[in-house]
């Protein structure tokens, strides 16, 4: 089994999302999903999207490793086509099974620090932005980087019709000199005016060994401005993780 510890850095960098049906004046979450929103907020005006909490299950050599992450993203709009971004989980709980006792351990994972920009585009069918940044260790061990993480990333969609769009997300991280390159594409569809749901697919190559790994997810917009998320992932071959899976909220605020 791989360390715990870069499991988690590659779970929290590589994983972030598609948005789906919204309110009128409010633009697309990060959450859920591997990936991010082409989509940029608007000045001055701030998102708020949390996990509650977010939970990843591996499985290996009769060991069980299940970790729960009260992950949270803030995002702040610069400019209408420049947003910042704040993620930090302020309480991770792991715990390790099934060869002799079982061991737990609690803490705040590292901070990341991160600039999205939306770039232009060929045609009103295609947005695509960059997100760069990095991740400090504040926090507490196994959740916090030893190194500093530096990530650039990059998401594309294409608007297809009846509400339905296909997007391709692609993620470098440089992490203690390795690097960590992910490749998600994901289809997406309306189901009604308030609710969506999305596929996808991601495979991240990490020290020579990809982790392949597919599910999708639900969203709801409860009124305008704030929407609930369901997603599960499951692995496709045994260097993955078994199980991530989540409910979290997402709001914006004008």
């Amino acid at each position: 089994m791989p360390p715990m510890r870069k499991t988690r850095l590659l779970i929290a960098f590589t994983a972030l999302p598609l948005a789906f049906p919204l309110g009128a004046e409010t633009p697309p979450f990060d959450r859920p999903g591997t990936g991010f929103s082409p989509v940029t907020l608007p000045a001055r005006t701030f998102a708020w999207e949390q996990g509650l909490p977010d939970m990843v299950r591996q499985k290996s050599g009769g060991v069980t490793q299940i970790l729960y992450s009260a992950d949270a993203l803030m995002r702040a709009g610069l400019s209408d086509k420049l947003e910042l971004q704040l993620s930090h989980a302020p309480y991770n709980y792991l715990r390790t099974g099934g060869r002799g006792p079982a061991r737990e351990v609690e803490g705040a994972s590292g901070t990341g620090i991160s600039l999205k920009v939306a770039l232009p585009a060929p045609n009103e069918t295609l947005s695509w932005a960059l997100l760069g940044g990095s991740t400090l260790d504040t926090g507490d061990a196994p959740f916090s980087p030893e190194d500093t993480i530096y990530s650039l990333g990059s998401s594309l969609q294409w608007q297809l019709r009846n509400d339905r769009s296909l997007s391709l997300y692609v993620n470098v991280d440089r992490i203690g000199g390795e690097s960590a390159i992910t490749i998600s594409p994901s289809y997406s569809l309306a189901i009604n005016a308030c609710s969506g749901a999305y596929l996808e697919l991601a495979v991240t190559r990490f020290e020579r060994r990809d982790r392949a790994l597919a599910g999708g997810g639900l969203t709801w917009m409860v009124v305008d401005n704030v929407q609930l998320d369901l997603y599960a992932n499951f692995g496709l071959n045994s260097a993955a993780n078994d199980l991530q899976a989540g409910f979290g909220f997402s709001v914006f605020i004008e």
